[in-house]
């Protein structure tokens, strides 16, 4: 059952490594640590906020046990559209950020790349973190539900 989360996952890191290295550019080049923070850290925290500790650990648990109750999974599956709607709306305030510095900071060409690069880099953590763990969690939680029936 776990691989139905884990291999999409590791199908999404692959893919990312394969088009880094296409690209030339080093892994270091994607990593920026406010960014990090602000798209899979913040999100995961404002759910955790939201619906508390054990709600979050049993939506993580609910696609991946087979002895999950329709209830547990309907729920873990509420869990991870709002989790993918809260790690976009995070990017989304990420890259805003990184644009208005960039505007704010034109003049200065040793500032407008890396602005550039924070306004980009939160995209694509967003994207990354929603391909990689909202969707395949919140695919095995529906697929398990269409089971049921």
């Amino acid at each position: 059952m776990s691989q139905r989360v884990w291999l999409p996952l590791l199908i999404v890191v692959v893919v990312f490594l394969v088009t880094t290295m296409f690209c030339g550019v080093g892994l270091w080049a994607y990593f920026d640590l406010p960014s990090l923070i602000l798209v899979p850290i913040a999100p995961f925290l404002f759910m955790t906020l939201s619906y508390g500790w054990s709600a979050t650990l049993a939506a993580f648990r609910a696609p991946l046990k087979a002895e999950s109750t329709r209830r547990e999974l309907e729920l873990s599956a509420v869990y991870f559209k709002t989790f993918g709607t809260a790690i976009w709306c995070f990017g989304v305030l990420g890259s805003l950020t990184g644009v208005i510095a960039l505007l704010v900071n034109l003049t200065d060409k040793a500032k407008v790349g890396p602005n550039a690069a924070v306004a980009l880099i939160t995209a694509l953590y967003a994207a990354l973190f929603t391909v990689g763990i909202t969707v395949p969690f919140l695919s095995a939680a529906r697929k398990r539900l269409a089971e049921q029936g």
